[in-house]
């Protein structure tokens, strides 16, 4: 089960626009995680507009995960495995940043196409894990759009 609650802010002005969105998470799982993402969106000229682009992501452990499970003896003697096993370094508690930016280039009659360009640095920081401490990636997209009214 997950539970969620986001809300975003913006503002335009003169010439540019500035956006902000904040979704706090909750699951069954016990992960409990915030992020916070915002753009600053620069008119640079009539077709073309410029962002900045920033996220941060930060998440707890879920209830099972653990740096390294161990086998228990019960009253019997008998090896006793833990129910849930993971190793998956997603559900341990981790910081991500993402930082970036795009343009979009309009054209047509009504300047309603557009052809975008994004680029974002991701680097994730696992707080908890034996063997991968950090990864970096990377995002790119081109896009094409149309704005209908």
């Amino acid at each position: 089960q997950r539970y969620a609650l986001a809300f975003s802010i913006a503002h335009r002005f003169r010439s540019s626009t500035i956006r902000a969105l904040e979704r706090i998470y909750t699951d069954s799982w016990g992960v409990t995680a915030t992020t916070t993402d915002a753009r600053y969106m620069i008119d640079v000229a009539k077709p073309l507009r410029i962002w900045p682009h920033v996220r941060v992501h930060a998440q707890t452990r879920a209830d099972f995960y653990k740096l390294a499970y161990e086998v228990t003896k019960n009253d019997n003697g008998q090896d006793v495995v833990p129910a849930i096993l993971t190793g998956d370094r997603e559900l341990g508690p981790l910081v991500k940043l993402t930082f970036g930016g795009g343009a979009r280039y309009a054209f047509g009659e009504h300047r309603n196409w557009g052809v975008l360009l994004y680029g974002d640095a991701i680097y994730t920081r696992f707080l908890e894990h034996l063997y991968v401490k950090n990864r970096w990636g990377v995002f790119g997209a081109l896009g094409l759009e149309v704005d209908i009214e």
